[in-house]
């Protein structure tokens, strides 16, 4: 017999060991059938995992989808039978978590593309109409919006009052504070024809807890259409002792910010390239030249929950839409199809300013999908011009963009859809998946020197292109490429195969005769030279069918 044993996660009474009846004679493949009917036999084992494999291997899949599990091992000890030897291989590949869905079930996101944003240690993802919180458990739930008080020292026929916070453009409450006069009933609130939210309101008394709060039916009554609060007892004087909560439903607010698909952070003094105070949200088709941004992270105050209405900008400048953001530097970064601008950031000690500045008015970028910060520079492309490179941002310059893709540019745009592009900075590589091709430039091995000949600086850059590749997204994962795809998720190896098969590129030369076609020839030696276009390394290994007598 031989003795197998396996390790896993989430699998009772481990290690399971399992007693084997090989037989003298057996082929490796009819060791492998009985290790797996084996395999099969146990319950605490196939509640978990399902055995397969064909021929000599021996498989072991998990049912459901869940993080890489590095304890799942399979092990083979010879008992009476000699000759069986195991060889263990993993795939080495992660496993995934279950599909993130919402209360109300996948159909709530739809089929619209959606962007994620990690703010304040929390991971949102902004689609469906909604901005969705994801916890570290993976639960998936819809971030309540802020409630804010919006006039406060009010007095209860709003004749008089101080500003308080903005309203919320993806929220329907708003609260004011009022200061009571002991006889006054009826308070009225700064909006009317308000939404059928419960209207709740909370006054200061003179006993302990101090505080009661009253509701529709039992202390208040409520004039939706007039926009008024009638107390039972008219509240006691005091200064900001009458909180009253109501809701006002304004079309299409929400939309303004759940419609946008991109979200990045930005802004305070103290942030680095991938920080920021706020998230800066913009890409809304029904908005196109739009902008906003969010309240203060979640730690100091509402972070993604809170969109003040206050905080909108609009780059009009030209018809064309903003399709991208990203940092560089000190510095927001805002594409538009054909023109690019920069939003900085400054504080005076009490407020807050976004200065805008245009930085190019000719060349923008209209694949998305393309924008990388590349050795603190933006690499973006167009579908017209290519790849392109932001230098600076200083807009007394005409030449802050170069163009960095000559040698590829007859290829890469005929490609199809370039504007569906998306791309990725991994180990010092650009990756650009556009079209049917996956387009790597190595700026390692060729960085970008800026030289006054445009056609010298791109001719150095060494870019390989990619068949067989279909990238929907890049995702680097535990020190290794992965891209997402119509056949699920793949991670990229550093292996000399494809999915387990060989690479198939080879040369064949063409039959050399020395124009006489009719005579035998007898070459005591060739000499092949080979050249690379662009700074290229490669390595060649040439052979005949005679090795014997091959240099």
């Amino acid at each position: 017999n031989a003795v197998g044993t396996v390790t896993a996660r989430d699998v009772a009474d481990l290690p399971l060991r399992f007693d084997v009846p090989v037989q003298a004679g057996d082929t490796a493949a009819q060791a492998a059938e009985r290790i797996r009917a084996a395999l099969r036999a146990s319950e605490a084992l196939t509640g978990v995992y399902a055995v397969g494999g064909s021929g000599n291997k021996v498989t072991l899949k998990r049912l459901d989808n869940m993080t890489k599990d590095r304890t799942l091992g399979i092990a083979v000890e010879n008992g009476t039978c000699a000759g069986l030897v195991d060889a263990p291989e993993s795939a080495d590949t992660p496993f995934w978590h279950n599909a993130l869905t919402p209360a109300g079930g996948a159909a709530v996101l739809g089929d619209k593309p959606g962007v994620f944003c990690e703010f304040g240690d929390t991971l949102y993802y902004i689609q469906g109409g909604e901005i969705w919180r994801i916890g570290p458990d993976y639960s998936v739930s819809a971030v309540e919006p802020y409630v804010p008080t919006v006039l406060i020292n009010a007095r209860p026929d709003l004749s008089d009052s101080d500003d308080g916070e903005a309203y919320n453009l993806i929220g329907t409450g708003f609260t004011v504070k009022y200061n009571g006069d002991g006889s006054t009933k009826v308070f009225k609130l700064p909006q009317t024809g308000l939404a059928p939210n419960p209207v709740t309101a909370t006054v200061g008394i003179a006993v302990e807890p101090y505080t009661q709060k009253l509701t529709e039916g039992a202390g208040i009554t409520v004039d939706r259409q007039a926009g008024t609060v009638t107390f039972s007892t008219a509240p006691m004087a005091g200064t900001n002792n009458v909180w009253i909560t109501a809701h006002k439903y304004v079309p299409g607010a929400r939309e303004k910010i759940t419609g946008c698909t991109v979200a990045i952070r930005f802004g305070g003094e103290a942030a680095g390239v991938t920080g920021g105070t706020r998230v800066f949200v913009m890409g809304n088709p029904d908005y196109p030249y739009h902008y906003w941004r969010s309240d203060l992270g979640l730690h100091v105050s509402a972070g993604m929950a809170y969109f003040p209405d206050t905080a909108e900008e609009v780059l009009d400048q030209n018809s064309d839409p903003i399709t991208a953001a990203a940092k560089m530097g000190e510095q927001l970064i805002v594409f538009k199809e054909n023109s690019i601008f920069a939003i900085g950031y400054s504080y005076d000690g009490r407020d807050v300013y976004y200065p805008v500045r245009e930085c190019h008015s000719a060349i923008g970028c209209d694949m998305p999908g393309s924008v990388q910060l590349i050795d603190n520079r933006l690499v973006f492309a167009h579908s017209r011009s290519g790849v392109h490179m932001l230098v600076s941002t200083d807009n007394a310059l005409e030449n802050i963009v170069k163009p960095i893709s000559a040698n590829i540019n007859a290829l890469l745009l005929r490609e199809p859809d370039l504007k569906s592009a998306c791309s990725c900075d991994f180990e010092r590589y650009y990756w650009l998946k556009a079209g049917r091709h996956v387009y790597l430039w190595d700026y390692d091995a060729t960085p970008y020197y800026n030289y006054a000949d445009y056609d010298k600086a791109q001719r150095r850059l060494a870019w390989y292109r990619f068949d067989g590749m279909d990238a929907k997204v890049f995702c680097p994962l535990e020190g290794a490429l992965c891209y997402g795809g119509a056949e699920g998720i793949v991670r990229l190896t550093r292996g000399q195969n494809d999915f387990g098969k060989p690479i198939n590129a080879y040369f064949v030369s063409k039959a050399f005769d020395m124009g006489s076609p009719d005579e035998l020839k007898t070459f005591v030696a060739l000499y092949p030279s080979f050249s690379a276009d662009g700074n290229i390394r490669v390595t060649v290994t040439a052979a005949n069918e005679r090795t014997d007598d091959f240099k």
